[in-house]
């Protein structure tokens, strides 16, 4: 008995040992295989993040490769293969692009924005026919969406912007295939789907250009420019129209206006002076509307702030290196010169005050009254306080498409400052004053009280810490966006110098210090850091998001960016009476030929961004031509691009049969530098009550508000 129990538990423990082996060694079996999921699973996101980043450096084919890696592993990888296929396109690669857009409308058949994609390549890559196919069967899609593929109801997200640019393509794929019918048709609709994009206005217009209806051309090339001023590369072109109607009077004011916002420059003064000797009632007309435009100015009478030793006096630069200066002041004035009155005037005269570089020359009404030997400073002081002087043809904005040139009514002193040969003409004010001009030139005096003060703020704390920036000229600010646009008393308005008054003396400042308060029109949902923007790393301006909802990680996948771009996520710079319809997003149509005449191409074969911020902005843009590369970097790409709203884009290229570029369409987002304070983001903050202290806090982070005077 007792053998018979031993064997029995020898046996049982063999059979025991047996089964605990093999459940060690399943269990071993099963852990290394799920170390091994979870390995792969590892791989393919650092493949993704990987890939994403050499994207955002510039390095297309690496992140490319990064994104094949992706696809070995998980073959229908959807973030890889859209990836693939945006970087393709933007790249050039359109025969990759089509075959990677190709795989992505098989895997989502009812995914409206991938299958229009496919047809604009397609469009691009020439092959019209299936091109009108494919977005043709999106359109009706749009018309009709109850007919999905999969059975099931499609999700139709295209937005009004995104249907305007599909019948954009859509009117240029019937053109090259010889359907001029359709073509207008098209063109009308997307005007009639997003009356606020120019894109259909413009193809219109070249159409009745092509067609030879010089006056529907006209219309449509000014209806363009009515809806987006910043495309003053349409200058030149009503110019030669109205050349051709023989309307010399239009012809000389847009050639005008082609001069001073620096489009086709030579071509401009070439046309000008021979309009002017052909035709020299042109200046003598400009001339006598001066003359009785001056003969009626409305003098404004201002309401000085009131005396208080530690408000700076600001020196604003109102015009550089020139050597007259005519004006009128609104009640009698003194000249004086190293403290002692050399001459005085009345109110309303006209005057004009000459330098040769060792002497000054006076006139009133055209007649020499004085002369005065000596290269020291003037100051012209009014008698009353309440009275301003009006500087006769101020130039603003030159080189940016809102340039021109006016009389404008300033307070304060007046001061011409010698520089050699010339002289430079100084507005001097105190802060809180010149700050009644500024506000309202920033931010309209309507918008919401509490943005208007966090607009006055910032601007009060801009303006202190950049006090030094024009010292070699003799001042400490300029009148232009270079340091913030000063018009004088034209702009000011009770609601914005209530704003002023309200917040007087108020800085915004970061750990003691007065901040670098920044800002711009609209940050398109999101601030970028100054970091990245301008290589200047301040903690308080590291970058904010003004989306309603901000369920968005930046840096976006390269897909999704683009995608974001079309796209309007609801967001506080979106509030449409505030940020109307082409600031937060925008499309920029450039025809090639602008760039081959300001960098003097043969032609263009490739414009390639080269990378980006965390928020998508552009860092450099580098312009193929046949025997050389241009490159343009940072804060400089947008005015040479025929003035960009920003530098967040994304670039839809249009080539000829040659593969030479021949159209540009630009599809961004924002206004201005995007760092800092968005003022639109501001006004709908205000909008949706927060007060102007929480604006700022939430612009400039861990700022504190603080009163200096």
């Amino acid at each position: 008995m007792a053998k018979r129990l031993y064997l029995a538990f020898i046996i049982l423990g063999i059979v025991t040992g047996i089964f605990v082996t093999l459940i060690v060694n399943e269990y071993s079996y099963s852990g290394n295989q799920v170390q091994e999921e979870e390995l792969k699973v590892l791989e393919l996101q650092a493949n993704l993040e990987q890939g994403k980043k050499a994207y955002y450096q510039g390095e297309f084919k690496l992140a490319t490769q990064y994104y094949y890696n992706a696809l070995q592993q998980q073959p229908d990888h959807l973030t890889a293969l859209k990836n693939i296929a945006m970087i393709k396109t933007e790249s050039g690669e359109l025969a990759e692009a089509l075959s990677y857009n190709h795989r992505l409308i098989t895997l989502l058949p009812d995914n409206l924005f991938w299958r229009y994609k496919y047809g604009v390549n397609l469009f691009k890559s020439g092959n019209f026919t299936e091109a009108g196919t494919q977005l043709q069967a999106i359109l009706n899609k749009l018309e009709r969406p109850g007919n999905s593929q999969t059975g099931l109801e499609p999700q139709v997200d295209f937005n009004e912007r995104e249907e305007a640019m599909l019948l954009y393509f859509l009117g240029k794929t019937s053109l090259q295939l010889g359907n001029k019918v359709n073509a207008e048709k098209y063109f009308q609709a997307g005007i009639g789907k997003a009356s606020y994009l120019t894109l259909n206005y413009l193809a219109l217009a070249d159409f009745y250009q092509l067609e030879e209806k010089t006056t529907q051309a006209i219309k449509y090339y000014k209806a363009a420019l009515a809806r987006d001023s910043s495309q003053s590369n349409l200058y030149p072109e009503l110019a030669n129209l109205y050349e051709e109607l023989d309307e010399e009077e239009a012809a000389y004011y847009y050639w005008q206006k082609s001069l001073v916002t620096g489009n086709s420059v030579k071509l401009a003064r070439q046309k000008i002076k021979l309009l002017e000797k052909e035709h020299p009632g042109l200046v003598e007309e400009t001339e006598e509307r001066k003359k009785e435009e001056r003969k009626k100015i409305k003098w404004v009478k201002v309401e000085p702030v009131e005396a208080d030793p530690n408000i700076p006096i600001l020196r604003i630069g109102l015009i550089n290196k020139v050597s007259s200066l005519a004006f009128q002041s609104g009640s009698a004035f003194q000249v004086f010169s190293e403290q002692k009155e050399i001459l005085n005037g009345l109110a309303g005269e006209e005057w004009k005050i000459h330098f040769n570089g060792s002497e000054y020359h006076f006139y009133r009404k055209e007649q020499l009254i004085k002369k005065y030997p000596s290269v020291q400073p003037l100051q012209l002081k009014l008698k009353e306080q309440t009275a301003t002087f009006v500087i006769y043809d101020i130039s603003y904005g030159k080189g940016y498409f809102w340039a021109g040139n006016e009389d404008r009514q300033y307070r304060g002193q007046i001061e011409i400052l010698p520089q050699n040969s010339y002289f430079n003409v100084i507005n001097l004010i105190n802060l809180e004053e010149y700050l009644f001009s500024v506000l309202p030139s920033e931010m309209p005096a309507w918008w919401p009280e509490e943005a208007l003060k966090a607009q006055v703020v910032a601007a009060r704390s801009y303006a202190l810490v950049h006090l030094g920036r024009h010292r070699k000229d003799g001042y400490n600010l300029c009148a232009t966006v270079h340091c913030a646009v000063y018009n004088g008393v034209k702009s000011e308005h009770k609601r914005t110098n209530q704003a002023v008054l309200a917040t007087k003396g108020e800085v915004a400042t970061y750990q003691g210090r007065i901040i670098d308060a920044v800002f711009s029109s609209n940050s398109g949902g999101i601030t970028e850091s100054s970091a990245e923007v301008w290589g200047n790393k301040h903690a308080y301006l590291s970058g904010s998001n003004t989306m309603v909802k901000e369920e968005l990680i930046f840096p976006l996948e390269p897909y999704k960016l683009e995608e974001w771009l079309l796209k309007e996520p609801a967001s506080y710079s979106n509030i449409k009476i505030y940020a109307g319809y082409n600031k937060y997003r925008w499309v920029k149509y450039l025809p090639v030929d602008y760039l081959q005449e300001k960098y003097q191409l043969t032609a263009v074969k490739d414009i390639i961004a080269r990378g980006r911020t965390s928020g998508g902005g552009v860092k450099k843009v580098v312009l193929v031509g046949e025997d050389k590369e241009i490159t343009i970097s940072g804060g400089k790409i947008r005015s040479a691009l025929g003035g960009l709203k920003s530098n967040r884009f994304t670039i839809e290229k249009i080539h000829d049969q040659d593969g030479l570029i021949e159209e540009i369409i630009f599809l961004g987002s924002g206004w201005g530098h995007n760092v800092g304070m968005d003022q639109t983001g501001a006004a709908g903050m205000a909008e949706h009550n927060i007060n102007y202290q929480e604006i700022l806090k939430h612009f400039y982070q861990g700022i504190e508000i603080t009163k200096k005077y």
